[in-house]
């Protein structure tokens, strides 16, 4: 769970841009200043492209979109969404395939289409490395720029995301606006460590403490040798250190998830279920042991 941003660009309507794919490419080039305001889009006679269906993932809504990085973490959220809206969903792809297959299982027969891209023609960008996973530990310590202390975050559910980017899609009012994708509680990063470890069972008796980052040499030395040998597939980068180390800032002047009617899921409800596979003796059946105390919640961020 984090905070991200998104912003849905402004768009023509329709019938403009029917008429630019139907203008010849000496108009469009040209100095032509002539339109036709009568214009209107040819009506298809392919029973295949009609909608058809009450609605959900055995129907179709006449819709068809193209979805690239979908094997990412929030384009499988994205697609999950598009398939349950009865929408037909094209997935270009490189590598394997059995990285695509599963997201076959989103829509209906037929509704979830996999193009395969070659790369031979792909232009190699420095991209972002916030999102490369990482190497965030030493040994079994937690460093952290002033151990956590008065960084506040406002973790946002990847599902809740997927929800608000659908929402803007059909919106007509959404276009061109920048929507915050934000939680709704805001925690301190120090608190929300700690709460993570307690319900991983990884408490003080079994060895677990936050470390400030700045005093922590063997994470800086780490750091620096991912910069120097790993150029590609890199766990640990300056960008992703300065994103965790500062505060989400939510401003006021733009719209958030709520105000495309997304009901935002809170971090307890399903931080148990996200930890489960972390937890210390994760599959040991507490009715064959002894009393398990129940972890209390985070509490909120004071500002």
């Amino acid at each position: 769970m984090a905070s991200v941003m998104f912003r849905l660009p402004k768009t023509t309507s329709p019938i403009q841009v029917i008429f630019l794919r139907q203008t010849p490419a000496r108009f469009v080039s040209s100095d032509v200043v002539e339109t036709d305001d009568k214009k209107f889009p040819k009506v298809k006679s392919d029973y295949y492209s009609l909608k058809r269906g009450t609605g959900g993932r055995s129907s179709f809504s006449g819709k068809v979109a193209t979805v690239f990085g979908a094997t990412g973490f929030l384009g499988r959220a994205v697609v999950n969404q598009l398939g349950k809206n009865g929408t037909q969903v094209i997935i270009p792809y490189r590598g394997d395939p059995y990285l695509v297959t599963r997201l076959k299982l989103c829509g209906d027969l037929g509704q979830i289409l996999f193009t395969c891209i070659s790369d031979r023609v792909c232009v190699i960008e420095n991209v972002t490395l916030f999102f490369k996973s990482g190497v965030r530990r030493t040994w079994r310590s937690m460093s952290l720029w002033n151990r956590g202390v008065g960084i506040i975050k406002q973790p946002v559910y990847y599902s809740d995301v997927a929800k608000g980017i659908l929402s803007s899609i059909f919106d007509p009012a959404a276009a061109g606006h920048t929507f915050q994708a934000v939680g709704p509680h805001r925690y301190e990063l120090s608190e929300l460590m700690d709460w993570f470890h307690r319900i991983m069972n990884r408490t003080r008796e079994r060895l677990y403490y936050r470390l400030d980052i700045r005093f922590d040499v063997t994470f800086w030395a780490r750091l620096i040798l991912s910069e120097m040998l790993l150029t590609r597939y890199r766990q640990l980068s300056w960008e992703r250190l300065e994103r965790e180390c500062i505060t989400d800032l939510v401003l006021p002047e733009l719209p958030t998830l709520e105000d495309l009617e997304v009901n935002l899921t809170t971090l307890e409800e399903r931080i148990f279920y996200e930890l489960k596979i972390y937890r210390l003796h994760a599959y040991h059946d507490p009715l064959l042991s002894e009393y398990i105390r129940p972890v209390e919640p985070c509490p909120l961020a004071r500002e």
